[in-house]
């Protein structure tokens, strides 16, 4: 794939719309803590809903942007498929943010079921994938 903006390789066009979802859900959480007067008073589920999406996010960003970034160095060997993988494990992780912000006591949304199921698929293919190229990479002494 050429890329998703022209010049834009696919790993890096991902990190930054993951990079977009989490400033949004920065100003989220923000909002609502000026919403609930420092999540004291007012609409606290809402408040909690933001907080945890933001704070789930937050532990996977790491992890994505650093495997993301690991293709696009090595893009050469990289098969193209592996761009695919890329974009759903990003558009899971939208998901599962959005999913989060329902209301929990309903059990999983649609969106928070089809976004774990996509992140967490990308999750164990892409580190599978890193150790397979590495592995068929010659040895340079």
């Amino acid at each position: 794939m050429s890329g998703i903006f022209g010049k834009l390789s696919v790993p890096v066009g991902c990190i930054a719309a993951l990079g977009g979802m989490f400033a949004m859900q920065s100003l989220a959480v923000s909002a609502k803590r000026g919403e609930t007067d420092d999540g004291t008073k007012g609409d606290l589920v809402s408040f909690n809903a933001a907080v945890r999406s933001h704070r789930n996010a937050a532990e996977y960003l790491g992890l994505l942007s650093t495997t993301f970034l690991y293709f696009h160095f090595n893009k050469r060997v990289t098969p193209n498929w592996v761009d695919y993988i890329i974009i759903s494990t990003t558009v899971g992780r939208i998901l599962l943010s959005l999913g989060l912000y329902g209301d929990q006591s309903r059990g999983p949304t649609p969106s928070r079921s089809i976004g774990a199921m996509l992140m967490y698929g990308g999750i164990i293919t892409l580190p599978m994938v890193m150790v397979w190229q590495e592995i068929k990479r010659p040895l340079l002494l």
